[in-house]
């Protein structure tokens, strides 16, 4: 079925069923894109915006279309040669200034963060950015310096570690899309994606996962983003 562009929003007189309209602003942003089936409705773009302080200083680090569940801190192990995936839904353009992650647990050694476009599988297809060896020989909070655009659409956060034993902050979180693990059992909550890596800078194209995570919690966030622009 055709693709109906329509500048300054007009809804056409006659919808036709099966077409799928796409409203423009002045700058031909896209800002509704409406499969119609003979009566128009709407799918706003909206920026979900960070919360800011009146100085200007960030109030928070963001996980985008991610709910935090608990609130309470946890922690999170990092063991040599796993790579993790955690997706994140991004419905408008972000710009993000940094990766964040916190060492808890000291252990000798390194690890590395990430973020993937991912595919409706939710499997990772290119590299969006990856840090450099982060030092989880000290504690505290390790930032990485970036400048990327994530327009909207699907992306995991990976980490991979060339240590066993240092512990990061984590929250658990949900969203909508994950849904609840095939088994159906007692802890059939997704917690993350698994693969096996050797550690090293990541590939330009991601490493398919190959194991699903659940449990009785959300998801364990554990690497959290900075945005400079919503």
């Amino acid at each position: 079925q055709p693709v109906v562009p329509l500048e300054g929003g007009a809804t056409p007189a006659s919808p036709v069923s099966g077409n799928t309209y796409i409203y423009y602003n002045s700058t031909t942003t896209i800002v509704e894109a409406v499969k119609n089936d003979g009566s128009i409705s709407a799918l706003s773009n909206i920026p979900e915006g960070r919360p800011e302080l009146n100085d200007g200083t960030l109030a928070s680090y963001m996980l985008p279309g991610i709910t935090v569940l608990n609130g309470t801190a946890d922690t999170f192990s990092l063991t040599v040669n796993q790579l993790n995936y955690l997706p994140i839904l991004v419905a408008s353009p972000l710009v993000l200034d940094a990766l964040v992650i916190n060492v808890t647990t000291l252990t000798a050694g390194a690890c590395r963060v990430g973020i993937y476009n991912a595919d409706t599988d939710w499997q990772p297809t290119t590299l969006v950015v990856g840090s450099a060896a982060i030092d989880t020989g000290s504690a505290g909070v390790k930032t990485t310096a970036i400048t990327n655009t994530l327009n909207a659409g699907r992306y995991l956060l990976c980490s991979n570690s060339s240590a066993t034993g240092a512990v990061l902050r984590m929250y658990t979180g949900y969203a909508s899309f994950f849904g609840v693990t095939s088994a159906l059992g007692g802890n059939a909550q997704f917690q993350m994606f698994r693969a096996a890596q050797t550690y090293a800078a990541f590939p330009a194209t991601g490493d398919k996962w190959t194991s699903v995570v659940q449990g009785a919690t959300g998801a364990l966030y554990h690497i959290f983003l900075r945005v400079l622009t919503p």
